[in-house]
């Protein structure tokens, strides 16, 4: 398959904290390590982790920082404070499936028209699905979905992001892969996003989202859906 051409960053989203330091950092360092050797992008260890040490020099509350890698090896870092908790998510249920033969879905970039294509104003985030009808995370990380009392996440092989936190969760036992239908995500009484900033953070199916069927036409991806992703 011919590789498409190179126009986006590596992107790791992360959280530090003054007593903790950064968290799951060697989880993020691996993803992003993979990454810079699947796209053939320059990589320099020492170099990402100087550039986040001098992001938070001097800070005394916790921090979001954006740690973003260019094909060339090029290495910056954009910090802010990480502020409050955030109340529980109002979840959308995607208009249109994904491709789940899309590589940029398994890695983390600056490509992102896929997640910004399918965002809904009236909701904080969107349920992503494949077009047999399987859910496979949001576009702000992993989902997690209670189902008979085991908090299911999606396997990685239906078209999703391996998420650091989500990686860290599977490890310790705390959710299990298995797959999820979008009936599964609506019916379930307690769903979350997962990621390494907000870790769990509840969510909730909006209303709508919750009673509206999902169309025959709409779990086909057509060549016109595909060209808005």
């Amino acid at each position: 398959m011919e590789r498409r051409p190179v126009t986006f960053d590596l992107l790791e989203t992360m959280k530090w904290a003054p007593r903790d330091g950064f968290f799951l950092l060697n989880r993020h360092l691996a993803r992003m390590r993979r990454s810079a050797r699947h796209f053939d992008y320059e990589w320099s260890e020492s170099a990402v982790l100087a550039e986040l040490a001098r992001a938070v020099s001097g800070k005394s509350e916790p921090q979001r920082l954006r740690l973003l890698v260019s094909p060339g090896g090029g290495v910056r870092v954009e910090c802010s404070p990480l502020g409050a908790d955030l109340p529980p998510a109002q979840l959308g249920i995607a208009k249109a499936p994904i491709d789940p033969a899309d590589e940029l879905l398994r890695h983390k970039t600056t490509s992102r028209a896929m997640y910004t294509n399918a965002a809904q104003p009236d909701c904080d985030d969107v349920v992503l699905w494949t077009p047999d009808g399987y859910a496979t995370e949001t576009t702000l990380g992993n989902l997690v979905v209670e189902i008979d009392g085991r908090k299911v996440t999606p396997p990685i092989d239906e078209g999703l992001l391996a998420g650091t936190f989500r990686e860290e969760l599977l490890a310790r036992g705390e959710i299990v892969e298995g797959r999820v239908t979008l009936d599964d995500v609506k019916a379930a009484p307690r769903v979350w996003i997962v990621n390494s900033v907000r870790e769990w953070w509840p969510a909730y199916i909006a209303s709508a989202a919750a009673a509206a069927p999902m169309s025959a036409s709409s779990a086909i991806p057509t060549s016109a859906k595909r060209s808005q992703r």
